[in-house]
C-alpha cells in the first residue's frame, strides 16, 4: 500500500532576478512564455475534447515529430534537430520508397531553414502490354488524352481571375495541376505520346497583350510535363516527344492538312467532313504518330505521297 503523502504548509518567496544581464534576461523571458503556451495549449485541447480526467496526455498528442536529425562531421554544429514529416513524404515511404543517406540543408528564399529528404526507389520494369496514348497540352483546356480523359481544364477560368498585383498564382497553377494529373488512369497505358513544346515561345515576342502573357504564362507546360515524366517513370511507361505543328488541322482520316479545318476548339476536314474537338483531334493525331512512328505531320504527309507514286 502506497505511503500517504504529508499534508505541508508551503510558502513562497519572490528574488527578482536584477543582476542578471539583458541576453540572459531575454532566454529565460523567451523559455517561460513557451511555457506558458503550451501549457495554454493542452488546456485548450483538453477542454476541445471535454477530457476532464486529469490524466496526461496521449503520446500521439504530446510527440508531435516523426523524425530525429542529428548533424555531424567536419565542421558541422553537433546538434539533434526534430523534423515533422509531410504527407508526401509518409506516402513515398508507403509504397515502398526508402530514405537515402544523404539529406539536403538549405535556407529558403524566405529565410526559413529546411530538409530535403531524398527517397530512392529500383527503376520499374517497362510495361510490354498497353494501350498507347496521345496527349494534347492546352493553355485552354488543360490536359486532353486520346483514349477520352481531360484534366486541368479548371485552371483557365481559375487564371482568368487573377489579377495583376495577387500573389503566389504560380503556386496556385502547380497545385492544381499536380492535382489534376492525380486523377488520370495509367492503368491500361504503356505509351505516352506528348508534343515537344521546347520552342514553342520561339519568335512569339510581341504578338499577343500583356495581360494575355502574364495568363499564358500560367500554363506551365514545361511544369506539366515534368510531372507526368516523374509519374510514367515510376509506372514503367514509356513517354515519347512529337513534333506539334499542324497535329490540330491534321485530319487522320483521309490524312489531308488544310489551315481551314480548325475554327477556335472546333474541327471540321473541309475534305471529308470529319468533326471532333480539335484537341482530342491532336491528341488522337499524336497517338497516330507514335503508333507508325515518324516525328511530325510532316514525314507522315511526305510518306503518304511517297507511297502512292
Amino acid at each position: 500500500m502506497a505511503a500517504r503523502r504529508k499534508k505541508v504548509m508551503t510558502r513562497a518567496y519572490r528574488i527578482f532576478l536584477n543582476e542578471l544581464n539583458k541576453n540572459k534576461q531575454k532566454t529565460l523571458k523567451e523559455f517561460t512564455l513557451k511555457c506558458r503556451d503550451i501549457i495554454q495549449y493542452f488546456v485548450d485541447l483538453f477542454w476541445q475534447r471535454q477530457d476532464f480526467s486529469g490524466k496526461l496526455a496521449d503520446l500521439f498528442t504530446v510527440h508531435k515529430f516523426d523524425w530525429v536529425v542529428k548533424f555531424r562531421g567536419s565542421g558541422a554544429p553537433k546538434l539533434i534537430a526534430p523534423v515533422k514529416s509531410t504527407t508526401p513524404l509518409n506516402q513515398k515511404l508507403q509504397d515502398g520508397w526508402s530514405i537515402s543517406k544523404t539529406l539536403r540543408l538549405g535556407i529558403h528564399r524566405n529565410g526559413r531553414l529546411y530538409l530535403d529528404f531524398l527517397v530512392e526507389k529500383d527503376f520499374p520494369p517497362k510495361r510490354t502490354t498497353g494501350e498507347v496514348v496521345g496527349m494534347d497540352s492546352n493553355y485552354k483546356n488543360g490536359l486532353v488524352f486520346s483514349d477520352g480523359q481531360t484534366t486541368g481544364d479548371s485552371l483557365y477560368q481559375r487564371t482568368q481571375e487573377f489579377t495583376k498585383r495577387q500573389k503566389h498564382t504560380k503556386t496556385e497553377a502547380k497545385s492544381m495541376i499536380g492535382a489534376a494529373l492525380k486523377q488520370i488512369d495509367f492503368s491500361q497505358v504503356k505509351t505516352v505520346v506528348i508534343e515537344d513544346l521546347k520552342k514553342v515561345k520561339h519568335n512569339k515576342r510581341g504578338t499577343f497583350s500583356r495581360v494575355f502573357n502574364r495568363r499564358l504564362s500560367h500554363w506551365l507546360y514545361k511544369y506539366s510535363e515534368t510531372l507526368l515524366l516523374r509519374k510514367c517513370e515510376e509506372l514503367g511507361i514509356e513517354v515519347i516527344r512529337k513534333n506539334p505543328w499542324k497535329t490540330s488541322q491534321f485530319c487522320r482520316l483521309c490524312f489531308k492538312w488544310d489551315r481551314r479545318n480548325r475554327r477556335g476548339d472546333k474541327f471540321r476536314c473541309v475534305n471529308c467532313g470529319h468533326c471532333s474537338h480539335a484537341d482530342i483531334n491532336a491528341s488522337k493525331n499524336l497517338e497516330l504518330l507514335g503508333l507508325l512512328g515518324f516525328y511530325g505531320i510532316h514525314d507522315l504527309i511526305n510518306s503518304k505521297c511517297q507511297s502512292f507514286e
